[in-house]
């Protein structure tokens, strides 16, 4: 039996690829271990490894400032027929609907503004009050540390 050499990461990177293409197109789990001589396990990984590198891969991809330009522009069109609409609706209905949709819209639209930094005052994404409490446990730890740092300084200075 010839012994089983480990992958280069490249390699298993293509295999990862492969395997989850064939399962994407409906080849079974156990088929796809066969094929590539590896446990239906590793096949499950392999397939986990591939979407999360894909992932990443298309998170490289992401333009901020243009993505953010494109979605602040459509937001505007939206907000813009929105108050046409509720300004000359064919009915009171439409007009009531267009008034709903622009207090909506001018909501998503300030969180938007205020998220690229062009609202000052208002805050998008709070702490968790779990991160708050994360962030004061490392506060006092540090001030902790700083406070007896400055006691065993202390007492070597007093000392001479």
């Amino acid at each position: 039996m010839a012994k089983k050499t480990r992958l280069s990461p490249a390699d298993r990177r293509a295999r990862d690829r492969l395997i989850r293409a064939e399962h994407e197109e409906g080849t079974t789990l156990e088929a796809l271990a066969q094929r590539f001589g590896v446990s239906t396990a590793t096949v499950k990984r392999a397939i986990g490894r591939a979407r999360t590198l894909s992932a990443e891969e298309q998170l490289a991809a992401v333009d901020p400032a243009n993505d953010l330009l494109a979605i602040l522009d459509a937001q505007r069109q939206a907000l813009i027929t929105c108050v046409r609409e509720m300004e000359s609706g064919d009915s009171s209905s439409a007009r009531i609907g267009g008034a709903k949709a622009v207090a909506s819209i001018g909501d998503a639209l300030r969180d938007t503004l205020a998220a690229a930094g062009r609202l000052p005052g208002r805050v998008v994404n709070p702490p968790s009050s779990g991160e708050t409490l994360r962030l004061d446990r490392e506060w006092r730890r540090a001030v902790n540390a700083m406070v007896s740092i400055g006691k065993r300084r202390g007492d070597r200075l007093a000392g001479a």
